[in-house]
């Protein structure tokens, strides 16, 4: 890893800070029980891509930022976790300006009452993994740029994450049937690149978002 990555200590060590958070922002979306999840400190020693052992209870790290500024809220809705997957990286490994970006799709297609799908995101970009392992955007494909950066420059985030342990009952949430992780919990070393996003709209609704987003005016979407 990057030590821009590794050597980055979590100021989420203390519990009164946690707690003072938590108090400020909710994590959890409104349908969901509060004993899938439990949220602690972090240890002096963590760092935001490290992966858990085989033997420590399963857990991920989670940006305090996207909970704060991005409204995003666990377990992870199926546009989330589908360009996760696609990209293959964790949700810490995506930059917020991408977080910002999706978050932004999905609430114009719930305007509109439409399903968003991550094909249809991830084919207004272009993918450019670092060589290194750091936090990895997307590039609007030339002529075809969805929204304008959320912050040009988004850097006072990196120290501030929380730990998020996975209870029993919140597995279902965050695994499959065969124990898999719907979505990786921790970086990745191989996220995925491409210059076109490969898959065509597959449905009736795909296609009308596909026209929604295409006749909206640029000024809306970039918000200039």
């Amino acid at each position: 890893m990057d030590p821009k990555v590794t050597q980055i200590t979590c100021s989420f060590v203390k519990r009164d800070v946690v707690v003072g958070f938590l108090d400020q922002v909710g994590v959890l979306k409104p349908d969901v029980s509060l004993d899938v999840i439990s949220i602690e400190p972090s240890e002096p020693t963590d760092v935001v891509c490290l992966a858990r052992s085989s033997t420590e209870s399963p857990f991920f790290y989670m940006y305090a930022c996207l909970f704060l500024d991005l409204h995003a809220s666990l377990p992870f809705d199926n546009l989330m976790v589908g360009v996760l997957r696609a990209l293959n990286v964790a949700h810490t490994q995506l930059h917020p300006n991408i977080w910002a970006s999706i978050q932004a799709f999905r609430l114009i297609c719930d305007v509109f009452r439409l399903s968003p799908t991550p094909s249809i995101f991830l084919s207004y970009y272009t993918s450019h993994p670092a060589k290194l392992a750091l936090w990895q955007s997307l590039v609007g494909r030339l002529g075809n740029v969805l929204f304008g950066s959320f912050v040009t420059s988004y850097n006072n985030f990196k120290e501030k994450f929380l730990k998020v342990f996975i209870r029993p009952e919140g597995v279902k949430y965050f695994f499959n049937e065969a124990g898999q992780s719907k979505f990786p919990l921790s970086w990745t070393s191989k996220p995925i690149k491409f210059k076109e996003w490969p898959c065509p709209p597959s449905s009736v609704e795909e296609e009308e978002i596909y026209s929604l987003f295409d006749g909206l005016p640029l000024n809306f979407l970039r918000g200039s």
